[in-house]
Parts: structure tokens; sequence; C-alpha cells
């Protein structure tokens, strides 16, 4: 996806970095599983505290003994530190990536009482400010939002904005 949305917006970053970021952002999750963007919301920071020290060890335990393990490692580190271009594009793509797969299955799979329709927006607006001013990403999400919201309207879920 971040080649393909990169390319196609013509976003002035180190492709082969991102890529690189965006093979090893969700290595740990193998170990440790994944909570849900919702679940995330609705449960606050501690969960996602949680996560973040169960990944880290994880990140430790599944590199240590690697030839490139400190490579690896180094590569994760630098997506959850949120400093570049690169890792501020792949993190937004990873967050826009959840309402794509939405979209795309349908809303009928995913029926909460609520949805939270500016989940992903902090993310872009990072990944915005960072790129002084890269409204492609903006009207992506966008666009996306405008499906889910009128697709969720119809089977009578609530959008809610609050993030």
């Amino acid at each position: 996806m971040a080649l393909i949305i990169g390319s196609e917006l013509n976003v002035k970053i180190d492709m082969g970095r991102a890529l690189s970021l965006a093979i090893v952002h969700d290595l740990a999750e193998a170990k440790t599983g994944d909570i849900d963007a919702y679940t995330q919301i609705t449960e606050g920071e501690q969960i996602v505290d949680d996560k973040a020290v169960l990944e880290e060890s994880a990140m430790r335990d599944m590199t240590n003994d690697l030839p490139v393990g400190s490579e690896i490692y180094a590569l994760c580190r630098a997506y959850e530190d949120q400093k570049t271009l690169e890792a501020k594009f792949v993190c937004a793509l990873d967050k826009i990536e959840g309402f794509l797969h939405i979209a795309e299955s349908g809303v009928e799979v995913y029926v909460p009482k609520e949805f939270h329709g500016d989940y992903a927006d902090a993310a872009v607006r990072a990944f915005d400010d960072a790129a002084k001013g890269v409204p492609e990403l903006v009207d992506f999400l966008s666009v996306i939002k405008n499906d889910l919201r009128t697709q969720f309207e119809k089977v009578g879920v609530k959008w809610v904005k609050d993030v």
C-alpha cells in the first residue's frame, strides 16, 4: 500500500525506507496479537500502553539472536518513535488501511453501536504537519470516510466525531 499510495500521490519520501518500515512495523504482533482500533478507543490509553510494553519485549526476543536483528529492531523503533516522514507516512497508511478494510468488506461485518469516524485523522494530521502540506493523503482519507459514513448510515450506525 505504501508504494502504491506514495507513488500515486507523488509523496516525496525515501520509498525504500518506508517499505522497510511497513514490512517490520507489525512484526511483534505475530507474537503478541493485535488490538483493534475500536477496542483501543473504547478502553483507553492503558491498553495502548500495555500493548507497547508487550510488543517491545517481543521485538527484543525476536531479534536478539538474528544476524540482522539490530537492524530489524532499529526499524521497529524508528516506526514507534514517529520522528521521520517515512515513519509518519507508514503509520498514517496503517490507520487508513483499517478504514479501507471495513469499506471493502462492507460495514455489515463490522457493526458496533457507533463508529469513531475521526480515528485516523490524528495520524493523517501528524503526517501532513511533518510533510509541510501534503493534502493528498487527507483527501484520500476523506474519500474513504465519506464512503464509510454512507454505508454506516444505511445500517443505522451512529458516526462519532471525537478525536
